[in-house]
């Protein structure tokens, strides 16, 4: 699915501290990251949004003060692939 917004790129330039052709790749950021800190998202989910990896991802949500959401699931997977399974 595909929206498409008619925002005032200028204005928003100077809110995100910005040059104009990088307001499209801000506003994805922003929403992922507004939308994880709901619980609206996962964590790969909100990567794939705002097109980062999950430690950019996880750099923007620091900068948000949005905690991470790790479960003792994610714990087992990561402990899984830590040991090459």
């Amino acid at each position: 699915m595909s929206i498409t917004l008619e925002l005032p790129e200028e204005q928003l330039a100077e809110v995100f501290h910005v040059p104009a052709g990088e307001v499209p790749r801000q506003v994805r950021i922003e929403l992922a990251c507004a939308l994880y800190g709901r619980g609206a998202l996962t964590h790969a989910q909100a990567g794939t949004m705002a097109g980062l990896d999950r430690f950019e991802l996880a750099e923007e949500l620091a900068r948000r003060n949005i905690p991470l959401h790790y479960t003792g699931a994610d714990l087992a997977v990561d402990l899984a692939y830590g040991r090459g399974e």
